[in-house]
């Protein structure tokens, strides 16, 4: 299901509308808008219907990061998904313009949060800076070398959450996120910056978008080949 190829349609019935229409005999088209978008990803949230808390992720390249979000978030079969791990599922793909793209749908989750994601926020937003001003992470002053250091930078980051009297669900999330990512190619690091941070509608802190990939380069192409979602 996740090699279906989907469609993009731009100014019907008006000139700023965007809509996305599935594969099919009977395709479904979905009224979006853009609701926010990094260099390499487009989120588009459901404007209408039935799908009106679904967004779709829009991504260029091999979105290594959301394609790891994604298997954490597929269920085995008598484990129960992780609260704080995106319900994110890879559902197909775009042809735009010549260029590919990856399509991902999650529900919609709320970017403000309560009290007690504050606090467990703020703990992990410590917890990186702490560990980014520690000397066994750089080589010379001021200079982190990433393609090195990330693997037990990600390992203190979580070493340190342990002290910070957060949730044990929490916990085990950010340990499925290790696990996934320690195999194969790719050098991985966390943020958790107010962006990469959500909240569900039962209070759980959602690990958004928290992974990254350094060193990631798209010969050929600008920061804007998104252009077809951009200012329609």
């Amino acid at each position: 299901m996740s090699n279906r190829r989907w469609s993009l349609q731009t100014g019907v019935p008006r000139k700023n509308s965007i809509r996305l229409v599935s594969p099919g005999p009977c395709p479904l088209t979905i009224p979006v808008t853009e609701v926010g978008r990094g260099r390499f990803a487009v989120c588009l949230r459901a404007t209408s219907g039935i799908m009106k808390n679904t967004v779709f992720l829009v991504t260029f390249g091999k979105a290594k990061e959301k394609d790891v979000l994604a298997k954490l978030a597929s269920r085995t079969p008598g484990v129960p998904r992780n609260p704080h791990l995106p319900a994110l599922t890879k559902i197909g793909r775009l042809v735009e313009g010549g260029m590919k793209f990856s399509l991902y749908q999650s529900p919609y989750y709320r970017s403000g949060l309560n009290r007690a994601n504050r606090r467990i926020r703020s703990v992990l937003q410590d917890c990186i800076s702490k560990m980014n001003q520690d000397d066994r992470f750089y080589k010379e002053p001021g200079k982190v070398l990433w393609p090195y250091a990330s693997r037990p930078l990600m390992e203190a980051i979580r070493e340190c959450a342990e002290t910070g009297r957060l949730p044990a669900s929490l916990l085990h999330a950010l340990d499925l996120i290790l696990a996934a990512t320690n195999r194969g190619p790719g050098q991985w690091f966390l943020e958790f910056q107010d962006r990469n941070l959500a909240q569900d509608h039962n209070g759980n802190l959602i690990l958004l978008d928290v992974l990254g990939v350094v060193n990631i380069e798209v010969p050929g192409h600008a920061d804007d080949d998104l252009i077809f979602v951009k200012g329609l």
